[in-house]
């Protein structure tokens, strides 16, 4: 196996054979979160290191060359039809399954022509315009409203209501963005 060394100030994983796999992914993030607990590096300095890897693999797979031809993902793809015994997937010798895939299928259906699926579109938007709406109303109540509103389905109307504001739910986490340039 290849020797594997990666520093960014002061987060460093080595090791001499490491097997890339999910349970050495989890074994360098344990790596690196031990270190942090021991104080070797801070939690900024080690999530930054492995954010930039992250983006650069992401960005590494959408990359296209000069000419607009040749993408990343195009020669992956090709390499797993040369590789491979039944040209669908291949694995290779560190143990990684690379597998050609059909992903993102989007469908037009709006060159269908079809009537009856435009009216439901244009119900559906208008729907969804009234929920927001009416969402946005909901979430501007202070602490409750005592009012009387049409029943929607009989129009019978409904009265003393008590509409209470939305429970609101969150986790507190965090956010990282890379410098721009």
């Amino acid at each position: 196996m290849s020797k594997f060394n990666f520093e960014l100030e002061k987060v460093k994983v080595t090791s001499k054979a490491i097997a890339i796999s999910d349970s050495s992914a989890k074994a360098i993030a344990t790596k690196v979160f031990d270190d942090v607990l021991e104080g070797k590096v801070s939690a900024v300095t080690a999530m930054e290191a492995f954010m930039l890897m992250s983006k650069a693999g992401s960005e590494l797979k959408d990359l296209i060359d000069e000419t607009g031809k040749v993408s990343m993902t195009s020669l992956i793809c090709e390499e797993i039809q040369q590789n491979s015994d039944n040209k669908k997937d291949f694995t290779t010798n560190k143990g990684t399954k690379f597998s050609l895939a059909e992903t993102g299928t989007k469908y037009d259906y709006s060159a269908c022509g079809d009537p009856l699926y435009n009216s439901l579109v244009s119900k559906k938007k208008a729907l969804d315009e009234e929920i927001k709406a009416r969402e946005t109303f909901l979430k501007s109540i202070k602490d409750f409203l005592i009012t009387s509103i049409p029943d929607p389905e009989s129009g019978e109307l409904l009265e003393n209501i008590t509409i209470t504001p939305p429970t609101k739910t969150s986790n507190s986490s965090y956010k990282v963005t890379l410098l721009k340039g």
